[in-house]
């Protein structure tokens, strides 16, 4: 049946892009094979095209002006950080930013003030959840790897990758070797640092047996055939303060901005006539509905 919000009929079109967002979800793709699957996402999308509908009804309820002078400053700095990686309507954007900081505006009304995390904050999240900043042992390695592929096949990779064997049996130095042979030439064939499970099976058990300064023999992975060696290997350890303190105030952030809009809606919605209605009095209704949020 068709959902009523202050007289405001929720669009179906609404609906289906809510499902759309929450079905992509993490928790809901592993749902997917639960018998209530479908009715379940249903309540849900209903329930975030509600909280959509009650926040646009609140915004356009807002008289106060947009700053301006702000929105273009944040249009320059997301036109900045995309730069040339992909084509977008400048027109689209601007309205995009102005409707999040029309809704950010209904928030912060709605919810109160949004307390920001003090550096006292951040440092305890920091110890209270030290075993989360744990990084595992790694290793920096470099290699010289030749692809088969269309391009080149088994035999040929093989005769290359031995061309390469002999010449670092030779004394040529792995860089210079990476240079003349690899596919990969890129930072003289340096991966920088990984843990186990980040690359291929055959390679981690390949290069994680080694010492630094070791190299592997020629070695066959699902890309092709491989020389490695050994650079450098770094113990468990727990990532220091400095360089995750920015990603921890960011959290924070994000966690205080999801708690305000909690708030908020909940008091919306505590404030808001929301009921059932036939299809037959929503038809009826339609014409004057604003299809908020769509």
């Amino acid at each position: 049946m068709p959902i009523l919000v202050n007289g405001e009929v929720v669009p179906d079109a609404l609906i289906r892009a809510e499902e759309q967002r929450v079905r992509v979800l993490p928790e809901w793709k592993a749902a997917e094979e639960h018998p209530e699957f479908k009715m379940r996402l249903r309540a849900a999308a209903e329930d975030g095209a509600i909280n959509r509908v009650v926040l646009a009804q609140a915004a356009a309820r807002v008289t106060a002006p947009l700053d301006e002078t702000e929105i273009d400053h944040e249009l320059a700095r997301q036109t900045a950080a995309g730069g040339c990686r992909s084509a977008f309507d400048a027109r689209e954007l601007r309205s995009n930013i102005a409707n999040t900081f029309l809704t950010e505006a209904v928030i912060r009304d709605v919810a109160g003030p949004m307390s920001l995390p003090s550096e006292r904050d951040i440092r305890k999240f920091y110890e209270t959840n030290r075993g989360e900043f744990l990084q595992p042992e790694s290793v920096k390695v470099a290699h010289v790897v030749k692809h088969v592929d269309e391009r080149c096949g088994e035999t040929e990779a093989s005769r290359v990758i031995e061309e390469a064997q002999g010449e670092l049996e030779r004394g040529t130095p792995f860089d210079a070797v990476v240079l003349k042979y690899s596919d990969c030439k890129e930072n003289h064939g340096e991966l920088g640092y990984f843990a186990r499970g980040v690359m291929v099976e055959e390679f981690d058990q390949a290069v994680f047996a080694l010492r630094p300064g070791e190299r592997t023999g020629i070695f066959r992975t699902p890309f092709g055939f491989h020389i490695a060696e050994m650079r450098e290997r770094r113990a468990p350890m727990v990532v220091p303060f400095g360089e995750v303190r920015a990603d921890i105030e960011k959290a924070l952030i994000f966690g205080a901005k999801r708690e305000a809009f909690e708030r908020a809606i909940t008091k919306l919605r505590g404030r808001a006539e929301i009921r059932r209605i036939s299809r037959a009095e929503a038809q009826k209704l339609q014409p004057r509905a604003s299809g908020a949020g769509a």
